[in-house]
């Protein structure tokens, strides 16, 4: 490096100053931005189940919700519209179990707000392992 020119040394330097930070970026995003994201699902799906329990009680059966009717989680199981704004919901059902799918809207994927995963929550009524989540 003795024999590179005052500019050329800047160069390099900032040319390694910019690939750390373009390696860096994605994890801190990852980190600060997209955690809460993250909270904000597994709750609003920890609301979900708890309405879901609560139906299951009175009615003996689980709602379902397609992802074309999202007003039903507002109005049946009384989730927020401000829960609803970056991800859609979807329940299927059998009589003893039901399942979350949680897919985030595209809107958000493409202002890359949201982190770019599918989340799950499985809800078993006599099964050993009776709340599961994963992320496809």
């Amino acid at each position: 490096m003795r024999n590179l020119s005052t500019w050329s040394k800047t160069n390099i330097i900032l040319t390694f100053i910019i690939l750390f930070v373009a390696f860096l970026a994605p994890i801190l995003m990852e980190k600060f931005v997209y955690g809460g994201k993250i909270q904000e699902v597994e709750s609003v799906c920890n609301n979900i189940a708890n309405k879901q329990s609560e139906l299951y009680a009175t009615k003996n059966e689980y709602t379902r919700v397609k992802k074309s009717n999202q007003r039903l989680l507002t109005s049946v199981l009384g989730i927020r519209n401000i829960d609803l704004k970056h991800y859609d919901y979807t329940i299927t059902t059998t009589t003893k179990s039901f399942k979350i799918v949680v897919e985030p809207k595209i809107k958000f994927l493409k202002e890359r707000t949201v982190p770019p995963q599918i989340y799950t929550y499985t809800h078993l009524l006599d099964g050993a392992d009776s709340k599961k989540w994963s992320s496809l």
